[in-house]
């Protein structure tokens, strides 16, 4: 089988590719790219990366001719720019998670990589994080209510790439004590505002911690699957 070489964007977290690609059966050359000289020398000598594989300006990496590939492992404000530069560079394309911070965005790599004919692989490493597994637990020993859609807002606490998220708020009156509870959504990419009124979406599922109503997940599902 054919041997692959690889240029990895990014040496944080990054780095940990970057020696598994060097110890891989089936990849030949690595190049790494950082921004940061120091950063970048002292993994290429502890990787043994030639310095002609090794760059600080990630166009001149994605530019070498002899990568089929790039791994990008850098801040999420990069990862829709490089993966779009880097499938137009005529590489196979692979990134961190988020994908990107827009719908437009995502619609524009699917449709690049098509135009391409380059594959593109969005590299979840952690299926089952804390996160996930607390929503598990609400969904299978919580409590589940219905509660009033009341706005959307705007996350300005958040902010990637100069944009905020929205989140979906809504509001439920507990029947058997009358105690009226908030709960605001996970954070949304895109304003669900034209989705909910559309299809006309009054309430959201709510799962709530049967011990603690403060403890919730509302699952906004919903809006993908009537999108």
């Amino acid at each position: 089988m054919k041997k692959v070489n690889i240029g990895v964007a990014g040496l944080g977290f990054g780095k940990e590719f970057a020696a598994i690609y060097c110890d891989h059966p089936l990849v030949d050359k690595v190049a790494i790219c950082t921004r940061n000289p120091e950063t970048l020398n002292k993994v290429g000598e502890e990787l043994g990366i030639p310095e002609e594989l090794r760059f600080t300006n990630y166009d001149d990496m994605i530019s070498h001719e002899e990568l089929d590939a790039i791994h990008i492992v850098t801040p999420i404000k990069e990862h829709y720019p490089q993966s779009i530069k880097a499938l137009r560079a005529g590489k196979h394309t692979a990134c961190t998670v988020p994908m990107a911070t827009s719908l437009d965005e995502l619609r524009e790599i699917v449709k690049t990589s098509r135009e391409v004919g380059k594959i593109y692989t969005m590299m979840e490493t952690s299926l089952y994080t804390r996160e996930y597994l607390y929503v598990k637990r609400l969904k299978e020993n919580g409590e589940l209510i219905y509660a009033d859609y009341v706005e959307t807002i705007i996350n300005t606490s958040y902010r990637v790439n100069g944009r905020y998220p929205y989140k979906i708020i809504c509001e439920w009156t507990n029947p058997v004590d009358s105690e009226e509870y908030m709960f605001k959504s996970r954070n949304i990419w895109s304003n669900p505002e034209d989705i909910i009124e559309e299809k006309n979406i009054k309430q959201f599922p709510v799962y709530i911690d049967k011990n603690n109503k403060k403890k919730y997940f509302v699952d906004i599902d919903i809006l993908t699957e009537l999108s």
